[in-house]
């Protein structure tokens, strides 16, 4: 579309004086200092009465910028209709910025959220890419809604209305969502999402999914009309939320319709697990040094990577909720999408792998609550935070989801819950599932396999004590250990990956390679050592195993090289044969 015809579009579009000025609830976050500057400064793009556009220095004007800005100015229609404004009245419009990567827009805002509500001024940041675009689409319409509306008692109304006006949320719609997680019994229950005081902190894709069901679903009861009579002031009472969510499940089951299966069969997997190793923004995902590194993967024979964004807790014995990265520099869910989708564009398989940091010298696998109770709130806490990875996974369909890594005690103690909370996950994500074992007692004890796609292994067994061993010593002992995973693959009757093996660029990393290399003398034959035998074990297998994700590959290329103990291969001696070995795998 034309810049001609886009001005042209929103002539009829018209805002009331602001209703409500007042702060939102700020998860979109907050306005820096510097936003009129940064935005004066702006290339001029398109303008209605609703909104002036301007393109960041590094965003263009092209078919995409178009699409994108006529879809805002389709949903402000469509809200100003549904709020009954037929007249224009004067009030200034709403300045969007496009910018062209979340790198761009993190280094500038301090906030890499595809979509990005400024509410003092008010103003909207928006990320025009590839990758994000009309799906991401919703929270903007907030602004509109609270110029028109005012801010309701009851901000689920506000955020799921925000939602319901873009079709193309999530790419299938909000009602599509809804009615998967509906399915299997995956949706929040309505005290939740009504009590929370920011709900986005847990999942942004499940509120806004229910919320936004939610909304749709009053407005068929209650009809527009007494919908809008009652958006400012109405909050539910408690006695009247039973009746309220029984009554939209029923309304909504027509969607919870049984997913249609998929084949749980990918190529042999071999590539490396991704490792977010900048917290600056333009070195972890999402960004410029990321997309390099994945380039690099793909250039070195990888099919595969493992993403791998974190959360953390703080006591391994206290239950805790598990916060979704937020901030710019971390695993944010968008950088976590960006990367993913170029790993597919590269003609690579994406395992999306969440995992739980812990201060302190702990684990994950030191996990171990004193209480039944506790142990039932700690699981409640990780299927509300592993759930919304299962949905971010599903609606942009990456291949496997691990649903857990390392939980050597939790596993072995509480298998029963495991079983559960796969069986709960499946109602979400229709791809296949593996776990990350640990390698030794949990790996060759674990009872659950049967209910997974795949068998994952940590692997990180001692191949030798010695100082000097000889390549036959060690090649003996690895295979040793694949002797033990193929006949727990067997038993289980499901195929073997490689969710983690490495090396550190030590002396001696067949000791304990479990162990980071800090502290130690840098040596990089030894872990090519390693590699190459490895390798060679692997190549000489049998079909029974599926895969070999390394651990692993840093997403800032400056991290590794001479000097570099750590597990990456990056610039290192093993990493000049892995070609070699990768096209020597199946």
């Amino acid at each position: 579309m034309s810049r001609s015809l886009l001005l042209a579009f929103g002539w009829a579009l018209a805002l009331l004086p602001a209703a409500c000025h007042s702060q939102g609830s700020g998860e979109e976050g907050s306005q820096p200092a510097s936003w009129a500057t940064k935005l004066s400064s702006a290339k001029p793009a398109a303008a209605s009465a609703v909104y002036t556009f301007s393109l960041s220095e590094q965003a263009s004007e092209n078919e995409r910028a178009a699409a994108l800005m006529q879809a805002c100015q389709q949903q402000a229609t469509h809200i100003l209709h549904f709020c009954g404004i037929e007249k224009s009245h004067s009030h200034s419009p709403v300045a969007v910025k496009l910018y062209a990567s979340i790198e761009e827009k993190g280094l500038e805002m301090e906030n890499t959220q595809p979509v990005q509500v400024l509410w003092q001024k008010p103003a909207l940041a928006i990320v025009n890419s590839p990758y994000f675009g009309k799906a991401q689409l919703g929270p903007q319409n907030a602004v509109l809604l609270r110029r028109l509306l005012g801010k309701p008692a009851t901000m689920l109304l506000e955020d799921g209305l925000s939602v319901y006006f873009n079709p193309q949320w999530q790419f299938k719609g909000h009602q599509h969502w809804a009615g998967r997680l509906l399915y299997q019994g995956n949706l929040p229950p309505l005290q939740e999402l009504l009590a929370a005081k920011n709900p986005q902190a847990a999942s942004p894709l499940v509120y806004r999914a229910a919320a936004a069901s939610f909304t749709h679903y009053l407005l068929e009861q209650w009809g527009r009309d007494a919908f809008l009579k009652r958006y400012a002031d109405w909050v539910p009472g408690p006695a009247e939320l039973p009746q309220l969510e029984s009554s939209w499940h029923r309304w909504l089951q027509p969607q919870a319709k049984v997913p249609p299966e998929q084949s749980a069969q990918l190529p042999y997997l071999k590539g490396f697990n991704f490792a977010h190793e900048g917290y600056s923004i333009f070195n972890g995902y999402g960004s410029g040094y990321a997309a390099e590194a994945l380039e690099k993967q793909r250039r070195l024979g990888a099919n595969a990577v493992a993403i791998v964004p974190y959360s953390y807790m703080r006591n391994p014995q206290r239950p805790s909720p598990f916060p979704i990265m937020r901030r710019a520099g971390t695993e944010t869910d968008e950088g976590v999408i960006r990367d993913a989708l170029m790993a597919q564009e590269l003609g690579m398989k994406v395992v999306l792998k969440p995992q739980i940091w812990l201060g302190g010298g702990h684990w994950p696998g030191d996990i171990d609550m004193q209480t039944e109770a506790d142990w039932a709130a700690f699981f409640q806490h990780y299927y509300r935070w592993i759930r919304h990875y299962a949905l971010l996974a599903e609606i942009y369909e990456i291949d496997m989801l691990c649903v857990g890594v390392e939980f050597s005690k939790a596993t072995q103690q509480q298998p029963q819950r495991w079983i559960e909370l796969i069986q709960k996950l499946r109602g979400i994500y229709q791809g296949p599932m593996t776990y990350a074992a640990n390698w030794g007692a949990e790996f060759e004890a674990l009872s659950f396999w049967p209910h997974l796609d795949y068998i994952g292994l940590d692997c990180y067994y001692p191949l030798s004590t010695s100082s000097q061993p000889s390549d036959a010593v060690l090649k003996q002992a690895f295979a040793e250990k694949l002797e033990v995973a193929k006949r727990i693959a067997l038993r289980a009757n499901r195929p073997f990956l490689f969710t983690e093996i490495g090396f550190t660029s030590t002396p001696m990393p067949w000791q304990s390679p479990h162990k980071d290399g800090r502290g130690k003398p840098y040596n990089g034959q030894t872990q090519k050592r390693c590699y190459d035998i490895c390798m060679q074990v692997l190549s000489e297998s049998g079909d029974w195993q599926q895969g070999v994700l390394w651990w692993k590959f840093p997403s800032d290329l400056s991290e590794g090289g001479n000097k570099h103990t750590g597990f990456t291969p990056n610039n290192k001696p093993a990493e000049k044969s892995l070609p070699l070995w990768f096209s020597k795998l199946p």
